[in-house]
């Protein structure tokens, strides 16, 4: 998607391309409905090191069908053509 797409286009596209598991890992979901909680701007080294380059990652904090969740979202940019890349998706648990 292209960088001017919103989080709110952009989410629904993540979604479709994960399960979620239950606790006993026999049965497999999908989100089928969110609302976000927040959105922020975050900067996240690339590996353990003081003198590591950082990545910029719109974290956005979702409750779903299936519980809270912590989703980065990462823009790239591939040769000329601008994309929305998910980085991750976490269980927001404190």
């Amino acid at each position: 998607m292209p960088k001017t797409a919103s989080v709110e286009d952009v989410l629904p596209k993540v979604f479709e391309h994960w399960l979620f598991p239950d606790s006993q890992m026999t049965h497999y979901s999908r989100i089928t409905n969110f609302t976000i909680l927040t959105t922020r701007q975050v900067a996240i080294p690339v590996y353990h090191s003081p003198s590591a380059p950082m990545h910029s990652y719109t974290a956005v904090i979702v409750k779903t069908n299936l519980g809270e969740k912590v989703v980065l979202l990462r823009y790239i940019d591939v040769y000329t053509s601008r994309a929305w890349l998910s980085s991750e998706i976490f269980d927001a648990k404190p």
